[in-house]
């Protein structure tokens, strides 16, 4: 954005290309027994029993709209607020204000989405981190620190295994695969 002497928003607006590439990407994402999900799933989420395409239909149908704008849409407003995918980080943040998932939480996840492993971003971590038994993993690193220090890593999933990879080339296998 700088060099384009634009405000970083510039960059994400309905009209620009970053725009329009952000709309079709998926908040959620099932692949096998893995759920993919920007931030967290809540529990009042799930109970909802939304389907990956329905969320993120609707999503990409609000992404550009204002908040007075998705108040129309109960089912927006609440898939934006800090109970939806987008933002809630109870599946890794345990501070009451999050609103914490618990082990049955965690389980009627997995259930509901059949899956048996969930894997989030949005919030950021030193490495990747595991919850709730190894059924979530955080995979949001502060790479930017990271690369700096020649520590950045991503996960490969391979084989039915959980890797992680380090920019180093090294590759070690982290986590159980379900």
């Amino acid at each position: 954005a700088d060099t384009l002497h634009l405000p970083y928003h510039a960059l994400w607006q309905e009209n620009s290309v970053l725009g329009q590439w952000l709309q079709t990407r998926n908040t959620m994402q099932v692949i096998g027994a893995n759920l993919f999900v920007h931030a967290g799933l809540s529990s009042q989420l799930v109970s909802k029993h939304l389907s990956a395409p329905a969320v993120n239909d609707t999503i990409s149908s609000y992404l550009f709209k204002t908040k007075e704008e998705r108040s129309v849409s109960p089912l927006a407003t609440f898939l934006f607020g800090d109970m939806g995918p987008l933002w809630y980080r109870g599946m890794v943040r345990t501070d009451i204000k999050y609103n914490p998932v618990n082990i049955p939480e965690v389980d009627e996840v997995l259930k509901e989405y059949h899956v048996n492993r969930v894997y989030v971003g949005h919030t950021i971590f030193t490495d990747i981190m595991s919850f709730f038994n190894e059924k979530i993993i955080s995979v949001n690193v502060d790479n930017n620190e990271n690369y700096k220090s020649q520590r950045a890593r991503g996960v490969l999933l391979e084989g039915g295994k959980v890797y992680v990879v380090y920019d180093s080339g090294k590759i070690l296998e982290r986590f159980r695969g379900k």
